[in-house]
């Protein structure tokens, strides 16, 4: 079974985020998530849809492999 830890994944996203030079804003609207939601998300408050993870991948420009730290 796939196990992974919430908060490092959140914590990725905002890592990624912050390297694109995106504001939260920002990459809110890219998802199409609003800003509360995604501010939720990076402090490990609130989960994800595997549709929105797919949304952060291509809006930020890494793999699954990156946010869930798979090898």
């Amino acid at each position: 079974m796939l196990e992974f830890n919430k908060e490092l994944m959140e914590a990725k996203i905002k890592t990624a985020r912050k390297e694109k030079g995106y504001t939260q804003e920002c990459l809110s609207g890219l998802v199409g998530i609003s800003n509360r939601t995604l501010n939720l998300m990076e402090k490990g408050k609130s989960g994800m849809k595997l549709e929105t993870l797919i949304k952060f991948c291509n809006s930020l420009d890494v793999s699954p492999n990156y946010i869930l730290r798979i090898n």
